[in-house]
Parts: C-alpha cells; structure tokens; sequence
C-alpha cells in the first residue's frame, strides 16, 4: 500500500474531474454522484492492492468506468422488470398447464460457480464486484465466470430448445421436458 493516503486525497481533489467525467456518461447529476460514491468505496476497500502509486490515477479511472457499466446494467435490469411488470394480462401467453422444466435443468448442468454467478448477478440482481468479494475472488474473474456462464447457457439453450435466450427456455414449446 504505497502511498495509498496520498492518492486518496489526490482523488478527492480531483473530485470535480473525475464527477465531470462520470455525469457525461450517465443521465442524471445524481446518478453521477452515485457512481463515483461507490467507485470511491470500491477504491478505498481495494487500496491495499494498488502498488505502483504512478497508476493510481489509471487504476481509479478503471474503476470508475466499471462503476458507470455496472450503473447502466442496473439501470437497465430494472427497466426490463418495469416492462415485464407493465405488460397487459389479456395481452400475455397463456401459461401452459404444465411448466417446461429445461431453464432448471439447464442450470443444473453448468459448472456450478457459473450458475451462482448467472443466479446471483442475472437473476437476483447483485453487482458483480459484491459477488466477487464474497466469493473472494477478483473482480475481473467474476466477469470472465459470468461471461462463460452465459456463452454456455446459450449454447445450451440453442441445442436443447431451439431457442436462443434463457427466458425462452423456461417458457419453451419443446417435448424434451
């Protein structure tokens, strides 16, 4: 932890930079006041890891723009719920009488730290740097399991159903169940 103090408070006297750089990247000056609260929480918690204090600033800016990433797949998460929840009930499918079990069973056949990540960050809606820290692993290891997790269950989903997202599985016509 070289120095670490010092560039925290270099960092927080280029707040108004750093602020500027998120608010052009998001919708609301509250939301970038937001991102760059919690990329300064991330940054501190990982103080300890950063060494080289001549890429201090390189290393927050990374951050920061995981942080804006993370932001917009909140963002977009809840709006895909929104529209989910705003659908006409006259206008949904009806539901079949008995329902396709090939979502579980396809879940069930992923490496299991695959179907955690694809249950913690897809499904319930964790932030991938949580799931990584209470896995203790790297952030960016979380992001290749994710990765991989979805590439496979695509895959999966493709050669069993003949459909091409998850949610198509879980409501698909396939006599494979």
């Amino acid at each position: 932890m070289v120095g670490a103090m010092d560039w925290l408070r270099r960092i927080e006297q280029d707040r108004a930079r750093y602020l500027r750089f998120v608010r052009a990247r998001v919708v609301s000056q509250a939301d970038a006041e937001d991102v760059l609260q919690r990329a300064l929480l991330r940054a501190v918690s990982r103080a300890s890891t950063q060494e080289d204090e001549r890429r201090a600033e390189a290393w927050f800016f990374q951050i920061v723009r995981r942080a804006i990433v993370d932001h917009h797949r909140t963002r977009a998460r809840e709006r895909a719920r929104e529209s989910d929840t705003d659908v006409d009930a006259e206008a949904a499918p009806e539901p079949r009488a008995e329902s396709c079990r090939c979502g579980d069973e396809l879940m069930r056949e992923l490496a299991p730290s695959h179907a955690e990540m694809l249950r913690r960050v897809d499904a319930d809606g964790e932030p991938a740097e949580d799931v990584a820290q209470s896995l203790d692993i790297t952030v960016g290891n979380a992001y290749v399991r994710l990765h991989r997790a979805r590439r496979s269950l695509r895959a999966q989903v493709a050669r069993r159903c003949g459909v091409h997202t998850f949610r198509e599985a879980l409501a698909c016509p396939c006599e494979a169940c």
